[in-house]
């Protein structure tokens, strides 16, 4: 029984799942450039990305680096990505930072190696006071960003039951999405 639940969820709200988040993702990213995946997982999400965005290169970074991933997929401790300052375009958080023993630190360490965007897509913002604690973790680190939540913010995702939310942070003096 639940081999066969999870191969509905598998074929009905995974593959459904991952094209929403693509969707939602892919307008603020650059057309080329380098993005990095945090919790990539299976790389789905990412390699949905590249379909829309085929210029960019989408590495993903891991605590469980898996082998049949839909893209290369890189191990490290959850803590410390193993890049230098600065070094990629762009960052994906997607339903990582719950996971996280430090929501703030994997935060910071995305801005650190990020020239200047940073997407987290987290269905436990959704709760009740959550964007408030974000902004709290977010204000903590940087003394200037921008952010935006992608709408319909505080609607529910369709037969997902969750919430869909995007923020984007960029460095004071970066224009445009």
């Amino acid at each position: 029984m639940l081999r066969l639940l999870g191969l509905l969820h598998g074929r009905l709200v995974h593959a459904r799942r991952v094209r929403v988040i693509a969707e939602a993702l892919a307008p603020w990213l650059p057309a080329d450039g380098i993005v990095i995946d945090v919790g990539a997982g299976d790389g789905a999400v990412a390699a949905h990305l590249l379909a829309r965005r085929p210029g960019l290169r989408i590495e993903g970074y891991d605590v469980m680096a898996r082998e049949n991933a839909a893209i290369p997929i890189h191990a490290f401790d959850g803590r410390r990505l193993p890049l230098g300052d600065r070094s990629v375009d762009a960052v994906i958080l997607v339903d990582v930072l719950h996971h996280c023993d430090s929501p703030a630190d994997m935060l910071k360490e995305a801005l650190r190696v990020s020239r200047g965007l940073v997407l987290i897509k987290d269905h436990r913002l959704g709760y009740p006071g959550a964007g408030t604690l974000l902004a709290a973790i977010i204000l903590g680190i940087a003394e200037s960003f921008t952010a935006t939540f992608y709408g319909p913010s505080w609607a529910p995702a369709v037969s997902f039951g969750l919430l869909l939310l995007t923020l984007a942070i960029r460095p004071a003096g970066l224009l445009g999405r």
